[in-house]
């Protein structure tokens, strides 16, 4: 869509896309919708709850359940215009199709829970959409606000600092320095993983990583970043260092899928990022030989010493080492498959947004996951979301653009081990940071040319 394109508010104004963002920013510019904004950034790196209460067993409320009140307001009470510019973007549009697709579905949750009488499945489905439509309102109103080159900067600069403090705790953690920040419950649960703020899980840690490290190297390489290059770069060597940590073999494939495309297609920004980087090591190599030495470790047990045979490796038996590494997956995918074939009717449609009642636990897969929940409608329509990224150009800015396909891609790859991209647990915000990283890299696509300033009368919604 085009500047040129035009859109009619419901006064019968006409005005162009630009027009509509200039305004939208101007009226979205707020201190209240700015300090909310900041607020749910700061809950994607710190996951810890920040208020309990005991309604249905021992619950817990965090950052992002208070903030997204303030969205859903902005939301509910700019409606019209709120829905006129997400439809300026595809891939805006296509998560939005997705997640109302998911409130359907929740009708079909509903007659599950009431059936089953298992009424905490349909509360928490109704709960984890929430979160997923503050995620995504989250992304739709940095979009507007990023319009300013001055807001994109600090929104960037903070989840940079934000995400060094993050990182660290885990590195100190790893240190014997700080302690588990959870409390007993996920201590025996999660087997006393130190994570830091993130989440008690290698997925969230792992992913958070390589999500962050994926922006640094995009910075790093992209002409006209102001924002200070050893922020940026010591948030790329930390994330690494805590990817490599966290033990998460899901982390570790995205990792190589997005190095390798991104080398594929910008060879010289991946060995000008491996400059700084390589300076990094040689300073932790001497500084703190332990910690590096940790570092080599965890992947040797959790990789190396996995593979069975070596052969394997060398052959690329992708069965063998699926098995080997896959910590059950294997397993998983059998029993869900055979699943979807017993009962074949509930493929179209689904059995309902977060109904896992007969079954208890996820697939460890987004794809089969997703078709157990939402059916093929669902699962078409959240991987048409991820693709139309795919078709996101920026002619001046090839690096950007290269960061965000190679993002994608590593995103399409590693859901065939996991869900993080989806929101099976409340304390989880992946979901949110990815959305995040995707709108900085598409903030290209919004930053205003002209003096927003020159639209003062927009109607009222």
């Amino acid at each position: 869509m085009t500047n040129s394109e035009k859109y009619k508010t419901p006064e019968n104004k006409t005005l162009t896309v630009a027009d509509f963002r200039n305004a939208l920013f101007l009226k979205f510019n707020k201190p209240t919708m700015y300090w909310a904004l900041m607020a749910m950034l700061l809950s994607y790196f710190y996951n810890l709850s920040v208020l309990n209460y005991s309604a249905i067993g021992s619950n817990e409320l965090r950052i992002y359940d208070f903030a997204g009140l303030f969205l859903f307001y902005f939301y509910f009470t700019n409606f019209s215009y709120v829905e006129y510019f997400i439809k300026t973007q595809p891939f805006l549009v296509g998560l939005h199709q997705f997640l109302k697709y998911c409130l359907f579905s929740l009708l079909f949750t509903l007659f599950f829970s009431i059936y089953f009488e298992r009424y905490l499945y349909f509360f928490s489905g109704i709960l984890y959409l929430y979160h997923f439509y503050v995620f995504f309102l989250t992304a739709v109103f940095l979009s507007i606000l990023m319009r300013s080159a001055k807001h994109l900067k600090t929104f960037v600069t903070v989840s940079l600092v934000l995400s060094i403090i993050a990182f660290l705790i885990v590195i100190l953690q790893n240190l014997g320095i700080v302690p588990f920040l959870w409390g007993e419950t996920y201590k025996k649960i999660y087997h006393s993983f130190l994570s830091g703020t993130f989440g008690p899980n290698k997925i969230v840690s792992g992913m958070s990583a390589l999500i962050m490290s994926v922006l640094s190297i995009g910075l790093i390489n992209t002409k006209g970043v102001t924002i200070s290059r050893g922020i940026i770069y010591t948030n790329l060597c930390l994330a690494l260092l805590a990817l490599m940590i966290s033990g998460s073999r899901t982390a570790y494939v995205g990792l190589g899928v997005f190095l390798l495309y991104f080398a594929i297609r910008q060879p010289f920004s991946i060995v000008y990022s491996s400059i700084g980087l390589g300076f990094f090591l040689t300073l932790l190599a001497v500084t703190q030989p332990g910690l590096l030495q940790k570092t080599i470790e965890v992947y040797e047990n959790r990789v190396e010493k996995k593979i069975s045979d070596e052969e394997d490796l060398k052959n690329a038996n992708v069965n063998q080492l699926y098995e080997d590494l896959g910590a059950g997956r294997n397993r998983l995918l059998v029993y869900y498959s055979n699943l979807l074939a017993e009962e074949y009717y509930f493929l179209p449609l689904g059995r309902g947004f977060n109904n896992r009642i007969l079954t208890g636990s996820s697939a460890h897969n987004m794809y089969l996951s997703l078709i157990y929940e939402v059916g093929l409608v669902g699962v078409i329509m959240y991987v048409r979301w991820l693709i139309l990224y795919l078709f996101v150009r920026m002619r001046r800015l090839r690096v950007l653009e290269t960061t965000l396909h190679g993002l994608i891609l590593s995103m399409l790859v590693t859901l065939f081990f996991g869900e993080h991209l989806y929101v099976y647990r409340a304390l989880f915000g992946l979901a949110g940071l990815f959305l995040f990283v995707a709108t900085v890299l598409t903030s290209p696509l919004f930053l205003a040319k002209s003096d927003p300033e020159r639209i003062q009368n927009f109607p009222e919604n």
